[in-house]
Formats: structure tokens, C-alpha cells, sequence
């Protein structure tokens, strides 16, 4: 398929949904999903998908720190 890659999971602990994490994902610019969000029926998954076949190393080291800054805001 034209949109498959490389991928790989992220699971998180945090007491929050999958849809939720999204939207505060969305807030921050940082642009994923959560493995629900291809369920045909919606269950929390608590695994982020992330497609990096797309991404050089600068690339992948900005998501990195991004996604480490709003995961320590919700940790909080």
C-alpha cells in the first residue's frame, strides 16, 4: 500500500484516552495517532503509532523532544 512504511509503538501510562492524547498531541503540533484510531470499533490501545520511513535524523530528533516535552506536562 502507497501509505505503509516503516513504523513502530510507543505505549503510555498515562490516565488519559487514546482520543484525548491525540487532541493534546494536536494542540502541540505534533502530528501521530494512536493504534485505536484504526480500530473499526474505538477501544484505548495505549500505543502511539508512529510512521518515521518519512523522517531524516533531525527530523526524528525534534519529534523526540517534542513528544518528551508534552509527556512530561502530563506527567505532571
Amino acid at each position: 500500500e502507497e501509505k505503509s512504511g516503516l513504523h513502530f509503538l510507543i505505549e503510555h501510562h498515562f490516565n488519559i484516552s487514546d482520543k484525548k492524547l491525540e487532541e493534546i498531541m494536536i494542540k502541540n503540533n505534533i502530528n501521530f495517532h494512536c493504534l485505536s484510531h484504526y480500530y473499526d470499533v474505538y477501544k484505548d490501545t495505549k500505543q502511539i503509532l508512529i510512521n518515521y520511513s518519512k523522517l531524516n535524523n533531525d527530523d526524528i530528533n525534534i519529534f523526540i523532544n517534542n513528544l518528551d516535552k508534552v509527556f512530561k506536562n502530563i506527567s505532571k
